[in-house]
């Protein structure tokens, strides 16, 4: 019964920041949410550094143009950035490829370290026990 109150000063906690994680009109201000997204697709944040970025194109992530971005400056430029990201995405389905395949390299890795700890156990005459 002791707890209840401080549950509900929890609940109300949460209400209270929730509610001034909007502004006056009731938007996010995440600065970093991305509205309208297609669905086909999956988005990220990238940083502007020029090697990251051509490594990361090579990858297969693009950066995202959105002809709706007026510039103070009249510079043209088309793409969402804030600080030093700019955002990029990915068709989902080349995603998903990639991170399957990074899945199953981690996965092969992680059984090679395992046989090569037994086999030196072995060959040390230390007992192993198997956590499959």
């Amino acid at each position: 019964m002791a707890d209840k109150p401080i549950i509900e000063s929890v609940d109300k906690t949460k209400k209270e920041v929730e509610g001034q994680a909007r502004d006056i009109l009731g938007r996010d201000l995440d600065i970093h949410f991305v509205g309208n997204k297609d669905p086909n697709f999956v988005y990220r944040w990238l940083n502007t550094h020029k090697q990251n970025l051509e490594t990361k194109k090579i990858r297969g992530w693009e950066i995202v143009q959105d002809k709706s971005i007026k510039t103070l400056d009249g510079s043209g430029e088309s793409t969402h950035k804030i600080g030093d990201l700019i955002l990029a995405r990915m068709p989902k389905g080349r995603y998903e490829k990639m991170v399957a395949e990074r899945k199953r390299l981690g996965d092969e890795r992680r059984k090679v370290v395992k046989r090569r700890f037994r086999e030196e156990a072995e060959i040390e005459g230390v007992k192993t026990f198997d956590r499959d």
